[in-house]
């Protein structure tokens, strides 16, 4: 697979049996998994240094920022979608040469109206369980 830049990719929301491509997507932030490290360090250990041993993995969270589309269907999908309750998805890179599926939970949804750019969002999403990649 030779490399290629971003342009063309797609973040997509399970609406119903369909999965719906958001519109106006202009980068999408999977974030890092991350492992937590729980502090075991006791009286009894050597020395004044602290000890880890691993914990749980943390999928991280997706933030992807976007045009407002005032009035588009797909966009107003996602603020339906941020109800509280997981919801599945898709990230996709250009050619579908590579898709990552998550399930997620979307927590928040900025808004952005700067004097010399277009109007934008600003969304995030927590990621639930293990994402597959294809």
């Amino acid at each position: 697979m030779s490399q290629t830049i971003g342009h063309g990719s797609q973040l997509q929301l399970l609406v119903g049996s369909s999965y719906v491509t958001i519109l106006g997507v202009m980068s999408i932030d999977l974030g890092s998994d991350k492992v937590d490290a729980v502090d075991n360090t006791d009286m009894g250990t050597s020395g004044i240094t602290r000890t880890y041993v691993g914990g749980l993995e943390n999928p991280g969270d997706l933030s992807a920022k976007l045009n407002v589309i005032p009035g588009d269907t797909t966009q107003l999908a996602l603020f339906t979608a941020k109800d509280g309750t997981v919801h599945s998805f898709k990230a996709i890179y250009p050619a579908a040469v590579r898709t990552v599926s998550f399930s997620g939970i979307i927590t928040s949804i900025d808004e952005t109206i700067p004097d010399d750019k277009l109007p934008g969002y600003t969304c995030k999403i927590q990621i639930s369980g293990p994402k597959t990649y294809s």
